[in-house]
């Protein structure tokens, strides 16, 4: 898909992506869309989660492969830090 612009506006855009720290075509989209741009907390937010996720998954593989939870500590580290990450988004 393309759009013209007059060189004003491309300004205009190319300056608010910047700002927003997004691609043009990010910002683009969500200004047609109306769907707001991930704020810089949205994107460490969704990091954190991501390796939350990612350390629970590799306990739980572990203790499905093993039959034992030998790392029960670190399973209980984990969930904790998901927990303040919760009550912190709230």
């Amino acid at each position: 898909m393309s759009i013209y612009v007059t060189d004003a506006e491309y300004d205009v855009i190319r300056s608010s992506a910047v700002l927003a720290r997004v691609s043009m075509s990010d910002y683009c989209r969500a200004a047609a869309t109306g769907v707001p741009l991930p704020t810089r907390f949205n994107r460490r937010a969704l990091h954190a989660l991501a390796r939350i996720g990612n350390n629970l998954n590799q306990l739980a593989r572990h203790a499905n492969t093993t039959g034992r939870l030998e790392a029960e500590a670190e399973l209980r580290r984990v969930l904790s830090e998901l927990l303040d990450f919760i009550r912190a988004a709230r």
